[in-house]
């Protein structure tokens, strides 16, 4: 950051046409060192969670890589240990996430399965049930006209009786 500010103030008149140009490049330095101090902080915060932890020490390297995080934030054994650990629980975690996943998309396919065969057999009901329908239909129309016939013919019997009961 401070290397930014030192830039525009040693090329001050190369800006001065356009002052926007050096505050815009100090405003994204300045966010971008906000990011980074969040996430030292954070890494900070898990180094001391785990340095609390009780661990025993395995040599002399183990001290060289303490030192070498303190002075340069270099990667020490502690830290690699805890790092590892991390990742493969969230490796886990994943492979937990992937077989969940895996067994509700088995059960929504069996699922839709059902459903589906389900509609296929009450369209096919439908199908049957609109078949017979019309045969009753038939059967009532057939029995009507053998209604209507007979009563045709005894209507005309009666008027026929009656005409020739006048005469």
């Amino acid at each position: 950051m401070d290397f930014a500010v030192a830039f525009c103030m040693k090329n001050r008149n190369m800006w001065q046409q356009n002052p926007t140009v050096c505050n815009g490049m100090l405003d994204t330095v300045n966010k971008g060192y906000e990011k980074l101090q969040e996430m030292r902080n954070l890494v900070l915060q898990l180094i001391r969670t785990e340095r609390n932890a009780h661990r025993q020490k395995r040599g002399i390297f183990n001290l060289v890589g303490q030192v070498a995080h303190s002075l340069f934030g270099m990667l020490d054994s502690d830290s690699e240990e805890f790092y590892k650990r991390k990742i493969s629980q969230l490796e886990e975690e994943q492979l937990d996430w992937l077989k969940l996943m895996h067994e509700q998309t088995i059960v929504v396919r069996s699922t839709l399965k059902s459903v589906n065969q389900t509609l296929q057999d009450v369209s096919n009901n439908e199908l049957t049930l609109m078949r017979e329908l019309h045969e009753i239909l038939n059967f009532v129309n057939m029995g009507n006209k053998k209604i209507e016939s007979k009563y045709a013919l005894t209507a005309l019997s009666l008027a026929l009786n009656d005409h020739a009961t006048r005469i």
